[in-house]
């Protein structure tokens, strides 16, 4: 593989950003790296856009696009490195406050774009965004109006989100490595990163979706729901379809923004629906958040047999309940309890069940115990 052979070559340069790259290329002078005169040269792309253009898919050798894609976004996406390289904030003297990941799981100019373009500073950073007095950050907000009622909410949100995240005076930011322990970069850990991205392949994925033996219209669902395309209030906003003061947040919780990923998986309501679920098999587990990983978790808490489609089954059922159970509130204002949305569960993959995969499954055992009822056998 590319990826594994290169992360080798990028230790030993100690990679970690452009100038970095181009430094060890040449001479190490920022002004005049000689690195970049060579590839604008080889590949006729202009220095300034030879790290984000997508030409170097078409142009560049398969070295120079496995460099591109250790920091640089592929297809919407960060690429591995940089995806692995995390930051712990200090003062917050060289940490861009609203550009770079440093409070949650992604950056604030994306999570709280609305803010991001009233701002009057857009590329400053942490520290100049307030005054320290007695040890604590103080935030002065610049605007360029007054902020609305709604806005005013989605400021108190953005507090709350920075304020997980402790500023120490005096204390310079430094990055860290999130695959391994000690936070440390180590070829061990890059090796062991990349072996494990192999699960993401688009053809392993494309078969856990479309070997289930669900509904077409559910499996075609849960497709587009793991690619981020479903009517999410998240998805309607971007597409231009409702409005920011329409209220995007999440039908079932009202906390937070809906996302395909919240409302399915890590939404405090829905997440109640998969412990039930869980309960209802005997099954005690950690959630996760990220819809794939959710799916390939679930796939894998059973051994490997002819009853695991009967399993996965339940997934896909689920992930369409929890979605019927939110359309239903919004278009009908019908409120159901989670026991409801359990029980359309158990009568729904059932009758599937009963009729794609085992005619014979008795339907008195297989709503008190399942497990007994397919004869699997959970790891």
């Amino acid at each position: 593989m590319a990826e594994i052979s290169f992360f080798i070559v990028a230790s030993t340069m100690g990679v970690r950003t452009r100038s970095t790259i181009c430094a060890r290329l040449g001479s190490g002078r920022k002004d005049m790296l000689i690195g970049e005169f060579v590839l604008e040269a080889k590949y006729k792309i202009d220095k300034r856009e030879m790290w984000e253009a997508n030409k170097w898919d078409r142009l560049g050798s398969a070295w120079w696009r496995d460099l591109r894609k250790i920091e640089y976004e592929v297809d919407g996406k960060r690429g591995w490195f940089k995806e692995g390289v995390g930051k712990i904030v200090g003062e917050g003297k060289e940490t861009l406050f609203w550009h770079e990941v440093w409070a949650g799981d992604m950056p604030l100019k994306e999570k709280f774009n609305r803010l991001f373009r009233l701002s009057r500073e857009k590329d400053v950073c942490i520290a100049d965004m307030g005054e320290w007095r007695n040890g604590e950050l103080t935030w002065n907000w610049k605007w360029r109006r007054s902020l609305f009622t709604w806005e005013t909410d989605m400021l108190q949100d953005l507090l709350s989100t920075v304020q997980g995240t402790k500023l120490k005076q005096g204390e310079d930011d430094c990055f860290v490595w999130n695959h391994d322990p000690t936070g440390k970069y180590s070829v061990r850990s890059a090796y062991n990163l990349l072996n494990q991205k192999q699960d993401d392949r688009p053809d392993h994925k494309f078969k856990l979706i479309w070997d289930s033996k669900t509904p077409l219209k559910i499996s075609a669902f849960a497709w587009k729901a793991l690619q981020n395309r479903i009517p999410t209030k998240e998805n309607l906003l971007k597409r231009g379809m409702i409005e920011e003061t329409t209220g995007t947040k999440c039908t079932l919780c009202g906390e937070k923004i809906e996302t395909a990923s919240h409302i399915l998986f890590s939404c405090p309501v829905s997440w109640k629906v998969w412990c039930l679920c869980y309960d209802w098999w005997g099954i005690k587990t950690a959630s996760q958040e990220d819809g794939w990983n959710h799916l390939r978790q679930h796939v894998g808490l059973i051994s490997r047999g002819r009853k695991k489609q009967a399993w996965s089954t339940i997934w896909f059922f689920t992930v369409w309940s929890i979605w019927l159970w939110r359309n239903a509130l919004i278009f009908k204002g019908e409120t159901q309890r989670i026991e409801q949305v359990i029980e359309h569960i158990k009568v729904h993959s059932f009758s599937w069940i009963k009729a794609r995969l085992n005619p014979d499954l008795p339907q008195s055992i297989w709503f008190n115990n399942p497990k007994e009822a397919c004869k699997i056998q959970v790891q």
